[in-house]
């Protein structure tokens, strides 16, 4: 089985997110109920050691805390983008949360991620090139309300 980490997002605020993306050709938006805040990306592990993460997991302290939906970014570059995202304010909370995440992991024989972490929200995954489309997009999109909502929780997902 194949599994990540990831805080979920309230419903509401899930609908609110979509509902602010455009159409744009080459771009497939990411269907409401996938929305969430990825920490981490494991990968495949047998059941046997999904056990062992998921009690590992237990032991990570965590309290709820309020965040906010901020910025609107490109993962790739800004001719070729390939991820666009919202961002997450603060972030402090949430990687440290990650860097326990790892450090667990690791413990587990679970290799650490090479990659920079950014808290964000995947909101679209651009298929096709189309510069300027993605910038328009972009501009009419910064000026997003922020939103705030409470974290009450991290999970383990398995991709299917």
């Amino acid at each position: 089985m194949r599994i990540f980490t990831a805080i979920p997002i309230p419903a509401k605020l899930r609908q609110f997110i979509i509902e602010k993306n455009v159409p744009i050709s080459g771009t497939k938006w990411i269907v409401t109920e996938n929305l969430h805040i990825t920490l981490r990306f494991i990968g495949k592990v047998s059941e046997e050691d999904f056990l062992k993460i998921k009690e590992a997991f237990h032991k990570i302290p965590f309290s709820p805390f309020s965040v906010k939906i901020s910025d609107i970014g490109i993962f790739g570059s800004k001719k070729s983008p390939r991820i666009i995202w919202r961002g997450i304010k603060p972030e402090e909370k949430i990687i440290e949360m990650k860097k326990s995440i790892d450090e667990i992991l690791y413990s587990l024989r679970i290799e650490k991620e090479k990659r920079s972490y950014r808290p964000h929200i995947t909101i679209g995954r651009i298929k096709q090139s189309g510069g300027k489309k993605k910038k328009d997009f972009l501009e009419k999109n910064i000026p997003f309300t922020q939103k705030n909502f409470l974290l009450i929780r991290f999970v383990c997902f398995q991709v299917l």
